[in-house]
């Protein structure tokens, strides 16, 4: 019962944490529209910006939610799990720190296309919402003037462009995943062999050896899966939101009214 009880309230704490953040987030940015000039606004498409507000967010609050699960647990697992290696066999473990450069070095060649393409997808989302949302406040005069077709073509190729960019997305964040597990498997290749090497000389038991093999797969997984993910979704909507804070604000100089003479009154024409 007291764990649950625990539980129950570190769940309400993190919820308030991740509502009050969001909460502040969206507050700032609509604060910066009030800030921008009508040439922003002349050149922005609504649904891109409404996108922002939507979409991002929400993606931003997916990655929050998911941040003990995917951020904090994990990350617990890795210091966990490295000292444990290192308590089993230091040697081994000097071997397996390797996952390190393994895990980072494949995704550090491929995440920054996937953050770029996962960026453009959003801004091709808003596109796509921009157009949904001006086909429907122009209804009337597409009906009165036949544009059907007009407007079907025209959202035909913006949802082409779109479906590229999901492609794109979708295709570079499985290459950043198939690197790390590349990585991962021609490690635990190396560190098995090494281990057997071990075993057979009689420097470590059988049962120590499966046990490092566990507790290796287990940070390698941590590592390179979880970490990396929770990172990957969460910077393209979080660069999107940040970009809309760099559009330079307008300058409002208030001018005072003049003020009367002390002790003045208006002077009254005579004819």
């Amino acid at each position: 019962m007291a764990v649950s009880a625990i539980g129950l309230g570190r769940d309400y704490l993190y919820a308030r944490l991740s509502a009050n953040v969001l909460r502040d987030l969206r507050q700032l940015m609509f604060d910066k529209l009030q800030l921008l000039s009508m040439d922003f606004f002349s050149r922005a498409r609504v649904g891109d910006v409404l996108s922002r507000f939507a979409s991002d967010l929400a993606a931003l609050e997916t990655a929050l939610a998911n941040a003990v699960s995917w951020g904090v647990l994990p990350a617990l697992d890795v210091l966990a799990n490295t000292v444990l290696l290192f308590v089993l066999d230091w040697r081994l473990a000097l071997i397996a720190m390797l996952v390190w450069p393994f895990c980072l070095f494949g995704p550090r060649l491929l995440a920054p296309h996937a953050v770029a393409a996962s960026y453009a997808r959003k801004n091709e989302d808003g596109a796509a919402i921009a157009l949904v949302q001006e086909n429907l406040i122009s209804q009337p005069v597409v009906k009165a003037f036949g544009l059907e077709q007009t407007t079907r073509a025209s959202f035909l190729e913006r949802n082409a462009r779109l479906a590229r960019s999901v492609l794109r997305v979708s295709f570079f964040s499985s290459m950043v995943e198939r690197s790390a597990g590349i990585g991962i498997m021609l490690l635990q290749v190396l560190v098995l062999a090494v281990g057997a090497w071990m075993a057979v000389r009689g420097e470590i038991t059988i049962g120590a050896l499966a046990s490092f093999q566990a507790l290796f797969l287990n940070l390698a997984f941590s590592l390179c899966l979880r970490l990396l993910s929770l990172l990957r979704q969460i910077c393209s909507s979080f660069f999107r939101v940040q970009a809309l804070q760099k559009f330079p604000i307008v300058v409002r100089i208030q001018l005072r009214p003049a003020s009367s003479p002390r002790g003045g009154s208006c002077a009254k024409c005579s004819g």
